[in-house]
């Protein structure tokens, strides 16, 4: 039919004449049919715009971005289809036709009318188009809609991240019980290996003595999933409760399967009284959370609320709340009234960031209460629903719009059923058929249109029901009996329930359609050029096939430049991949032959051993039915693969980081309580005393010891925080070292007498002068012997040696006490890492010492390391410090 189409278009009484014509004719409108082909079916939008930004050709992926149809673009300006754009079209069009260069790589983010209020990101290139005397005439652009494709490589390694890293047990498992997947989770909860897990059952980790089992396996049955709390059997047969949930599902070959996820909830059961405040605020965590106290002053502000209002948290602390929010209507007095009984307040209202941008918000405000249940502060969750309030307005308009837009078309658009009958026409489209709406209405496309076409409407019809989107041209006859030639676009509509309810159908007039032979040579040539313009390496290759249609070498038919950027090859093209790669995996045959074959594109991405790059390919046929073309698209996703993995390693250090910060907040409460406590019962014990009795000068004496000791440890806490925020200042000063050590020494020696520790000091016979500050640096020394005596036991020995060594002083102090788990060396000097078992931590103290005594020394230039054998061996620091020479 298309041979018929192109010699009744393309020939005149005199080109009848003419066969050398005619096939001149042929072979041209054949190349163009291929480099058409790879236009239509590129996965990037493409189109050609004249130097008044008019567009004169683009493909329907490039229309769908904007949300139009193609026709709809065709001579018409970008100020009229994307006005948004027009401004940076010219800017760009005048750069090309003044350099002559192209502009290359360019990041899009933004919405378009088809998808209002999505977030999209494209990569373009905008590559001069020049006529034949190489004159630039208007501007090719290439546009990739890249948002799917990095939102379901991240979804994906979500999956497989949660898996292998979920703190929850996650299990794979038949209805039967059988065990066959465990997750990393499960084997630590269990205390058993996968194949341990998959070995014993689910008979072997779950107690079935529980007689409610049945029933609860029996409910799953019925709907699909349970979520209840079992017993369940560690390895060592010790029992614990779990929260557990599990789902039925099938796989694509229909086999029932099952999910366990598990979670120990015995620390859960015993603390969930205490998460019930917690929980107002989690809640709503990707919101700005704001905490006010009695007098609605600041006293927390969270990242959220940095981004959504612009201010920082030390900007805002202390500020009344209604000076920060701004609101153009204030909390009324009866919120007020309602936050003082304890009631949660909800509200919705216009506020101001910090640059003055009007945003909408909605608030949940909710008293928090002491110990005492006494409200002691406010907490706020506010929720920016700004871009929902502008999207409730926009959808208000768009179905006005909508009408308007489908019947002023300059397309022919119609709905018709499932079976065929039409129950819309818009004026455009009788107006190409040549018949009134109501003579249309109720009729189908057999009726106007001859035999020969009922099989393709017959075909659309199987193919619209199975959810696929039909493309293709299709002849009508007028009312007046001429023929009407369309381009036809179909898409099948839905409703909730998945049902086909109808057919969306678009027309474009293609009737009048010319065709000469400049105009073909113009399109070859623009083909080309967009062709070679990709930064995308491309390759057509003919597939060739043996006597049983299997495929067995390919040949190189055309490449562009971008191509030998992902390939060790060059030159190849009229080369077979055989001649090239002799060795050439059968897979690679195998998938090219398909596509040739079947007409059904591929994509894949593999790591590329040869070039050290991660690969995109896309494959899809080209040319005519009967040929063997395919063309290949490669892609570099190296950058995108790396910060993937990036994004998961920087993910983890936060969620260690942070769970390290609530472990060292828990240590810092237990050792602030215990000096408090012992301080309230030594003024309960100084009220009953008499005053100067021996009773009160006890109770003095408990006092003033721990409020030293308290004292101590926020002294810790500041230098710590200094330390980390290089806010210390040393005040250096010509010191001798063994007379500052032996001080230091001398002031410990009492408090070793006490246990019985031998305390010595090592020192050599002449003095070592260094320049340092001596108050940080004897306490360094102090916090390493009060480590010392803290660790040993009566008859053990500590020793303090100081020497130099070429160009550094040394000092050595080692005991011979408890000494050091080899796995907590490492962590030794770091304050938020600790175990709860640690030595530190049994023996009181936040455990900060030798972490402001390794920031002290390195203040000073100098390193420390910390030694030991392990438990019952002793532990030996050591501090170098550089002799600076003057």
């Amino acid at each position: 039919m298309q041979k018929e189409k192109i010699s009744s278009a393309g020939l005149s009484e005199e080109s009848e004449k003419n066969n050398d014509l005619f096939n001149s004719h042929r072979e041209i409108l054949s190349e163009h049919i291929q480099l058409k082909a790879v236009f239509d079916h590129l996965p990037i939008g493409l189109c050609i715009i004249d130097k008044d930004l008019r567009y004169l050709q683009l493909n329907q992926v490039f229309a769908d971005m904007d949300g139009m149809s193609v026709a709809a673009h065709l001579g018409k300006t970008i100020k009229e289809v994307v006005p948004d754009l027009s401004e940076q079209a010219e800017t760009a069009l005048k750069n090309i036709i003044a350099t002559g260069e192209p502009l290359l790589d360019l990041y899009v983010a933004g919405e378009t009318s088809s998808k209002p209020g999505v977030k999209c990101i494209w990569k373009e290139n905008w590559v001069p188009y020049r006529d034949e005397n190489e004159q630039i005439i208007g501007i090719i652009v290439t546009a990739e809609n890249i948002t799917d494709k990095v939102l379901n490589e991240k979804e994906k390694e979500q999956y497989r991240f949660i898996f292998e890293n979920s703190f929850d047990a996650i299990l794979l498992t038949s209805p039967d019980g059988a065990i066959h997947r465990a997750n990393p989770a499960a084997c630590v909860m269990f205390q058993m290996s996968e194949e341990e897990i998959c070995g014993v059952g689910r008979s072997g980790i779950v107690d079935m003595s529980d007689v409610k089992i049945p029933s609860i396996l029996k409910d799953r049955e019925m709907k699909g999933a349970l979520r209840a709390e079992f017993t369940f059997i560690r390895k060592d047969e010790t029992v614990f409760p779990g929260d557990c949930t599990s789902t039925l599902f099938k796989d694509y070959e229909g086999k029932v399967w099952t999910s366990m996820i598990i979670r120990d909830i015995t620390t859960y059961k015993n603390i969930m009284n205490d998460l019930e405040n917690q929980a107002k605020i989690l809640h709503a965590i990707n919101d700005a959370i704001v905490v006010a106290d009695r007098s609605f002053r600041i006293i927390s502000w969270n990242e959220r609320a940095e981004k959504i209002y612009g201010w920082k948290e030390e900007e805002v602390l202390g500020k009344l709340a209604k000076d920060v929010l701004r609101s153009e209507l204030p909390l009324r007095e009866s919120h007020y009234l309602e936050l003082e009984r304890g009631e949660a307040v909800t509200t919705e209202a216009v506020q101001y960031t910090r640059d003055n941008r009007k945003i909408i918000v909605s608030g949940y405000t909710v008293p928090l209460r002491d110990e005492n249940g006494e409200i002691n502060s406010y907490v706020a969750i506010n929720h920016d629903i700004t871009e929902r309030k502008q999207m409730e307005e926009m959808l208000r308009n768009s179905e006005e719009k909508f009408r308007t837009m489908i019947e002023t078309a300059g397309e022919g658009i119609m709905i018709a059923k499932p079976d065929g009958p039409y129950t819309y026409v818009n004026d455009r489209m009788a107006e190409m058929l040549g018949y009134a709406k109501e003579e249309i209405l109720g009729k189908s496309s057999m009726d106007f249109s001859s035999r020969d076409r009922h099989p393709q409407v017959v075909q659309a019809r199987k193919s619209l029901s199975k959810h696929n989107f039909v493309q293709g041209e299709f002849k009508f006859i007028r009312k007046d009996g001429q023929a009407l030639w369309t381009s036809c676009n179909i898409s099948p509509m839905f409703n909730d329930l998945g049902e086909h309810i109808a057919n969306f159908v678009m027309h474009t007039d293609i009737t009048e359609r010319k065709r000469t032979e400049e105009a073909l040579r113009s399109s070859e040539k623009k083909y080309k050029n967009l062709f070679n313009s990709l930064n995308e390496g491309a390759c057509i290759i003919e597939v060739i096939f043996n006597d049983e249609n299997e495929a067995v070498d390919w040949r190189y038919l055309e490449t562009n430049p971008s191509y030998y950027l992902h390939s060790v090859f060059t030159n190849v093209e009229g080369k077979l991949i055989s001649e090239l790669n002799p060795n050439l995996e059968k897979y690679w045959l195998e998938l090219y032959g398909k596509v040739a074959l079947t007409g059904n594109p591929a994509r894949y991405e593999n790591w590329a051993s040869q070039t050290n790059r991660w690969l995109n390919v896309s494959a899809f046929k080209v040319g005519e039915n009967n040929e063997r073309k395919v063309c290949v698209i490669i892609k570099d996703v190296t950058e995108r693969k790396e910060n993937e993995l990036q994004i998961k390693r920087l993910l983890e250090e936060l969620q260690q980081n942070d769970k390290n910060k609530n472990e060292f907040l828990s240590v810092l409460s237990h050792e602030l309580r215990n000096p408090l406590a012992t301080i309230v019962a030594g003024l309960s014990l100084m009220d009953k005393a008499k005053p100067g009795g021996d009773k009160d000068l006890r109770a003095k004496e408990i006092i003033k010891r721990q409020t030293y000791q308290l004292n101590h440890l926020v002294n810790d806490l500041l230098d710590i925080t200094r330390i980390n925020n290089n806010k210390i200042i040393l005040k250096k000063e010509r010191v001798d070292l063994n007379q500052l050590i032996n001080d230091t020494v001398n002031e410990y020696m009492h408090q070793f007498l006490d246990k019985k520790i031998e305390l010595i000091f090592d020192m050599p016979s002449s003095p070592i002068y260094l320049d340092i500050d001596p108050v940080r640096l004897n306490q360094t020394i102090s916090n390493l012997l009060n480590n010392a005596e803290k660790f040993s036991r009566s008859g053990d020995k500590t020793c303090v040696k100081l020497f130099t060594d070429n160009d550094h002083v040394i000092i050595i102090v080692s005991d011979t006490g408890a000494g050091v788990p080899p796995e907590l060396l490492p962590g030794l000097f770091e304050p938020f890492i600790q175990e709860e078992r640690t030595l530190a931590r049994s023996n009181g103290g936040l455990g900060l010492g030798l972490a402001i005594s390794k920031g002290i020394v390195e203040l000073h230039g100098g390193t420390i390391i910390a030694q030991s054998e392990g438990i019952g061996c002793g532990t030996t620091f050591k501090i170098m410090l550089p002799i600076i020479s003057e």
